[in-house]
Order: structure tokens, then sequence, then C-alpha cells
């Protein structure tokens, strides 16, 4: 995964990480999966601002999106 990586780094940016956590689908059950949403443009600036949310803390799947809804407006 290296070479990913470093493609993934050079190459795009990233615009935003969400860390959505455990219980962030209903299709999925457990604590099995920690989810995190990332979202990238395929084109690469110097000195470019990610930005971040930490909607894990919240307790069910609709209050993470409303979390995450807020964030994006």
């Amino acid at each position: 995964y290296k070479v990913f990586r470093k493609r993934l780094l050079n190459e795009y940016n990233w615009i935003s990480i969400s860390k959505i956590g455990t219980g962030g689908f209903d299709t999925i059950s457990g604590e099995v999966v920690n989810v995190v949403l990332l979202t990238m443009k395929k084109e690469f600036k110097e000195n470019y601002l990610i930005s971040y949310i930490n909607a894990s803390e919240q307790s069910s799947i609709s209050k993470k999106s409303e979390k995450l809804i807020i964030f994006v407006h």
C-alpha cells in the first residue's frame, strides 16, 4: 500500500475527514467496523486545509447523520 498512500498524498487534496466510528451503518451490527468518511478531489494544491469532524461520540445513526449534515452546511 506504500505506493497507493503516496499517490493519495501527492496527487489529491483531502477535503474532509469525518470520523463516524462504530455503529455507522444499520446493516453492520456490533462494534466491529470503525468507519471514517474521506472526501478527496483529484488535484493537488500546497497547504490545503482539511476539515475534520468527529461524529463517533453520537449514540445513534440518526444523530451521527444530523451532525454530518450540520457540518456540510
